[in-house]
């Protein structure tokens, strides 16, 4: 399984990762998402997704990607 976080910052970034969110999700290998608002900086925004393969997708302006795969998980 493989973790994928969409930072993105500005203005519209919350609207430009529910639009993201809602792409990834009809994507058949993707497991779960989840959208999170950093609680320091109103205007930043995560989406996490936990994904079976690489999601190759466009992006929205101003965002960043970090790939992790899981190593250990609870069950």
């Amino acid at each position: 399984m493989h973790v994928y976080f969409f930072e993105c910052s500005g203005e519209d970034a919350l609207k430009n990762l529910e639009r993201l969110k809602e792409q990834l999700e009809t994507l058949f290998f993707i497991h779960s998402t989840n959208l999170l608002k950093n609680t320091k900086q109103p205007d930043l925004y995560l989406l996490e997704v936990a994904a079976s393969e690489e999601p190759h997708i466009a992006l929205p302006e101003n965002t960043r990607v970090w790939s992790f795969e899981e190593v250990r998980s609870k069950k």
